[in-house]
């Protein structure tokens, strides 16, 4: 494990801590594409890192990045997101930008049943950790702020 790759793992725990029955997966833009960290699923029906990978593009994952708002499961299929309409049923999800002033370096998803749907309490802590750990990736990944659309 790097130092970038361990700081995204104890922040993936302490969101699945601090939301109930959530799983979350900090998406990073790159140059080429993106990266999706998720920390070891804690249950079997999680969703897995591929799935992730076909759902987003490149141009779906800067356009999150670089909003300065949390946008909704409902905002990600309008930009193009391509989950399919069974996991779509089923999830509730919310996408909070790891960027400011237009400059992303990624987002952290955050998503759970949707029998029981994010509330906005939950997605502000989540907003409130972003600036961080932005930063944090910054430090590890300094390209990661060069990053243009």
């Amino acid at each position: 494990c790097t130092g970038l790759e361990e700081t995204l793992d104890r922040a993936v725990s302490l969101i699945r801590a601090d939301i109930p029955q959530c799983g979350a997966a900090i998406f990073l833009a790159e140059a080429n594409g993106f990266d999706v960290h998720l920390a070891r699923p804690e249950d079997s029906h999680a969703i897995e890192k591929t799935h992730f990978q076909c759902w987003f593009t490149r141009d779906i994952v800067r356009q999150i990045s670089q909003t300065n708002r949390v946008c909704s499961l409902y905002e990600m299929l309008k930009m193009g997101l391509q989950a399919p309409p069974s996991a779509v049923k089923t999830l509730s999800a919310a996408a909070v930008p790891l960027g400011r002033l237009g400059q992303g370096v990624g987002f952290v998803l955050i998503y759970r049943s949707a029998e029981s749907p994010l509330l906005p309490e939950e997605l502000s802590r989540v907003a409130g950790i972003t600036a961080g750990l932005r930063e944090a990736i910054i430090r590890f990944k300094p390209t990661a702020i060069d990053l243009k659309t």
